[in-house]
């Protein structure tokens, strides 16, 4: 059973992964526990995966930075995903961590919030709590319900109510690692009424080893909102991302959502408007 060793980290290491996470995280990861036990990996044998036997990549010696030991990197000497004419606000994911040693953060109107989860927990408690996980129905899908479990942090954007952002803001996902890595990342969105935003994610692996990395973004648009959101993967060969994208819109609202695979190994999205 190759759930097994992940059910008997998780309970192992849960003391671990509630230190280097959040509380409102944590709260969650009991359920999703209990859904991933009964459920298992998806199969071929399920029918929304007839196509994708999604165990097999997990069966694998894959490490996970359950302490939080520093990633030694410098995104910005490392890569930059360049598009041309775009000038963006940067921001950076190493493996599923915020890069906190972030010069590019200025220039975003009063109120919005773009940086990482922990830190949003922390400035907006009430905010965070009323979304986290609320899209991302971690009940009916084991996908879900693992990345719920050991997600230790995100990138959020948060728009006021009225706020209109011009500067795109640019998200990159770096993946990094000595050794064979499961990396679990989320994403939360969440624009208050009459608002807008555009928001480009780019992925890439550095370091030549195998990734299996799992993916939750949940957007919120409220109404008369308007969000694009844009993803462009250029990981090596050895990289299997597992992607599942929710929405919740509003009346009036306007989420645009577009995926570009260029290079990779293994790539699966999942979308629920």
């Amino acid at each position: 059973m190759i759930e097994q060793q992940y059910i008997d980290l998780f309970q192992q290491y849960r003391k671990d992964i509630d230190s280097n996470s959040i509380g409102v995280m944590n709260e969650l990861r009991d359920a999703a526990f209990d859904t991933f036990k009964e459920m298992g990996f998806p199969t071929s044998k399920i029918e929304e995966y007839i196509h994708s036997n999604i165990s097999r990549a997990f069966d694998a010696n894959l490490g996970l930075n359950i302490k939080d030991i520093p990633i030694p990197v410098n995104p910005y000497d490392t890569f930059k995903c360049d598009v041309p004419n775009l000038a963006a606000n940067l921001h950076f994911l190493v493996n599923d961590r915020y890069y906190e040693n972030n010069h590019q953060v200025e220039g975003l109107p009063e109120g919005v919030f773009a940086g990482g989860m922990k830190e949003f927990a922390k400035l907006h408690p009430e905010i965070f709590k009323k979304y986290y996980g609320q899209g991302g129905d971690y009940s009916k899908d084991a996908l879900v319900a693992y990345n719920t479990m050991f997600t230790p942090d995100g990138f959020v954007l948060y728009i006021p109510e009225g706020v209109r952002i011009e500067k795109p803001l640019q998200l990159i996902n770096i993946l990094r690692g000595g050794v064979d890595l499961n990396v679990n990342r989320r994403i939360l969105i969440i624009a208050e009424a009459r608002t807008k935003a555009k928001l480009l994610i780019c992925d890439h692996a550095i370091d030549d080893v195998e990734f299996v990395v799992t993916q939750v973004t949940e957007i919120f648009a409220e109404e008369s909102s308007e969000i694009d959101f844009y993803e462009l993967e250029e990981n090596s060969t050895k990289v299997t991302r597992l992607s599942s994208l929710y929405t919740s819109q509003q009346s009036k609202s306007n989420v645009v959502a577009s995926n570009i695979t260029l290079h990779n190994g293994y790539t699966r999205n999942n979308y629920r408007f």
